[in-house]
């Protein structure tokens, strides 16, 4: 191929659309963002989280569990659940044991009153679609009786 400017070795007429594209000198390409991304936090962290002291402690891979701290799951968190694989636990125990920074048999590992006051702390700050698929879950079992 021929450098622009050189003499054409074939019978047509050089094209300068079909030069090579050469990327830009280092220099001229556009600086990295120096930012990572904005800096983002609830703005009224009591809406976003609540805690819980277990009456009945437990202890996990060694380390004692006194308390635990239930958030309310981010869009991502809860697009991760959804496609994660369940490992036979459903999604609300896993919602729930996310929301609990825990893994689900720990929750499943709870006494019975723990789990109790754990799930009423829990209700209020599962997403809504979660909460109704709950709803559901509780009135077939309900029928069922």
């Amino acid at each position: 191929m021929s450098a622009p400017g050189e003499a054409i070795l074939s019978g047509f007429e050089r094209d300068p659309e079909l030069d090579p594209i050469v990327a830009p000198p280092a220099s001229a390409a556009a600086p990295a963002p120096s930012r990572q991304g904005p800096r983002v936090e609830p703005a009224e962290p009591r809406l976003w989280e609540v805690s819980q002291d277990l009456l009945f402690p437990l202890r996990v891979d060694g380390e004692r569990i006194e308390r635990l701290t239930i958030r309310r799951l981010t869009g991502q968190q809860v697009a991760e659940l959804v496609l994660e694989d369940d490992d036979g636990v459903s999604l609300n125990a896993r919602a729930r044991a996310r929301m609990a920074g825990v893994h689900p048999a720990v929750i499943a590992a709870m006494a019975a009153d723990d789990a109790l006051i754990f799930a009423e702390l829990c209700r209020p700050l599962l997403p809504a679609a979660l909460a109704r698929l709950e709803e559901a879950v509780m009135a077939d079992a309900a029928g069922a009786i």
